[in-house]
């Protein structure tokens, strides 16, 4: 009987343990299955906060390469204005944040959230701000060149040959002069209509205005300085905005 109680009792022992086990190891899987969804959910969180920073930085990319923008809404590249300036402050705040996470600090994808959230709104006040004040908020006189300078590039983009380009590209840069705060980039991509010969290493006509856009989110970009022609030169993009 001894030995029978015995057995049983080493047989109930076993199966506890087995059963001990069996839980521990689907305990285990539970926490680990919750653990990858934990950073599926993560990663889809990060990803949908990318696309919508991205959508800003495509906008703000065609922005910084049309040099008519720069000429009707020079409110947007003026950091004097006060939207300007806040939209300014928070595009780096959603880089820095988008960094953050890439490089794994994922406790802060809220922040990451809170960034873009603030990316779009500054954004889109900057923008409706500077197409609702024009030039008016300039003097007069640079508003009227600004006015000019806008009418000729009618030629610069539609003259018939370089040479009638180049001279009303010329004119445009004169009235321009340092009255507002053209990007590089904007020059850039009049230069290449206007001397479409400029290529270095694979740059040319066909792609890169594409170029320019994504530089807007780039660290560096290669750009050219018009006036002068070659050589290329670099820049940093917060050199450039």
């Amino acid at each position: 009987v001894g030995l029978a109680a015995a057995s049983v009792a080493a047989v109930v022992a076993v199966a506890v343990l087995l059963t001990g086990l069996v839980r521990a190891q689907r305990r285990r899987r539970d926490r680990e299955h919750k653990e990858e969804e934990t950073r599926w959910a993560v990663q889809e969180r990060i990803a949908a906060a990318t696309a919508r920073h991205d959508a800003v930085l495509e906008e703000y990319g065609a922005h910084l390469v049309d040099y008519m923008a720069a000429l009707e809404r020079p409110a947007l590249n003026d950091l004097s204005v006060s939207e300007t300036e806040r939209f300014d402050r928070a595009r780096i705040n959603a880089d820095d944040a988008r960094l953050t996470v890439r490089h794994g600090a994922q406790e802060l994808v809220a922040a990451y959230h809170e960034a873009v959230a603030e990316l779009e709104v500054s954004w889109q006040i900057a923008r409706d701000h500077a197409e609702r004040v024009g030039t008016s908020y300039l003097e007069p006189a640079v508003s009227r060149r600004l006015a000019k300078a806008a009418d000729l590039m009618a030629v610069v983009h539609g003259g018939t040959t370089e040479h009638e380009r180049t001279l009303a590209y010329q004119r445009v840069r004169r009235l321009v002069g340092p009255s507002i705060r053209v990007p590089q980039v904007a020059e850039l991509a009049i230069a290449r209509l206007v001397r479409p010969v400029l290529t270095n290493e694979g740059f040319d006509a066909a792609g890169g205005l594409d170029s320019l856009v994504r530089a807007s989110r780039s660290e560096e970009v290669v750009v050219i300085a018009p006036a002068r022609g070659v050589p290329f030169t670099r820049h940093r993009l917060e050199d450039l905005t």
